[in-house]
Parts: structure tokens; C-alpha cells; sequence
């Protein structure tokens, strides 16, 4: 949506594999939230979180190549069906 460019179209993924949407950008009108103190806030405090995770997310993926991780996927795969409570037996 904010890359596209006045009078043109794009396919957009549906949600859940639901097909594409089509959408046509008309006019862009700009706007001006200088005296909207409560959307500046909302918008500041929803773009820290996104950058908390970002940062987490980049943290958590250097320390997997820093120590070599290898993932055991029977065992999250045991594990995952445990929690769920799907397991059958076993410990």
C-alpha cells in the first residue's frame, strides 16, 4: 500500500491463502496528524514494539549462528504434540 504510485494497480495476498485482492490506487491525499497527540502516541508505542521485536528477533538469530544450533525436530515435534495434548504414551 505505501509503495505503490497514484492510477496504478497491485495483487495483494489475501489472507490465509485466500486468493489475491486487486487494488487501485486512486489519489493520494496527504494528511497531517501534528495536533493528534493520542494517534502520534499510539502510533510511537505500536513502532516500539515492532522494533523491540525486530530486535529480538535479530538477537535470538546471531546467537544460533554464534553457537551453532541444531534443531532436534523429532523432539519439538514430540514435544509440540505433548503440550497439545496429542502425545500417546511415552515418558
Amino acid at each position: 500500500m505505501f509503495s505503490m504510485a497514484e492510477k496504478r494497480a497491485k495483487t495483494v495476498p489475501a489472507p490465509q491463502g485466500g486468493g489475491y485482492w486487486i487494488v487501485w490506487l486512486d489519489d493520494i491525499e496527504e494528511g497531517n496528524a501534528k495536533g493528534n497527540a493520542a494517534l502520534i502516541g499510539q502510533t510511537r508505542g505500536g513502532l516500539a514494539q515492532l522494533i523491540g521485536n525486530e530486535y529480538v528477533e535479530q538477537f535470538a538469530a546471531a546467537a544460533r549462528k554464534a553457537v551453532k544450533v541444531k534443531r532436534n525436530e523429532a523432539a519439538i515435534a514430540a514435544l509440540k504434540a505433548q503440550l497439545s495434548g496429542q502425545a500417546t504414551g511415552g515418558n
